[in-house]
């Protein structure tokens, strides 16, 4: 994965979610399920908005006001989600080491228990 795809796709996603092509969110795969999700999920929403949008302008209906409150909420579940990549990617290894060492102790010990029953 390129830093500068990843960056495009960062960029996109915090401006405009609606934009998101799958590609970007295959990136985002490559990095963190969650942030994937999110993106994917955000740019559907967002879609579905601005049909709907779309449809209350072309039958002549006035727009509907979006919640201030429920834009800010948005905001800082994006930026939570962002935030969080890099302890995930960092649990992801610890979790990784563990499980080979975890496997490392059972073939020392069952190597252990083998000679001493041989012996």
């Amino acid at each position: 994965m390129s830093t500068d795809k990843y960056n495009l796709a960062i960029k996109t996603f915090m401006l405009e979610p609606e934009a998101l092509t799958d590609e970007q969110i295959d990136v985002f795969k490559g990095v963190d399920h969650q942030l994937a999700k999110r993106a994917a999920n955000k740019r559907s929403e967002c879609q579905t908005k601005a049909a709907q949008a779309r449809h209350r302008a072309a039958m002549g209906q006035q727009p509907v006001k979006a919640s201030t409150v429920e834009q800010m909420a948005d905001s800082v579940v994006d930026h939570i989600t962002l935030a969080l990549v890099v302890p995930r990617q960092r649990i992801k290894v610890l979790e990784d080491l563990n499980a080979t060492l975890q496997q490392q102790v059972r073939t020392c010990a069952i190597g252990s228990w083998n000679s001493r029953r041989s012996g």
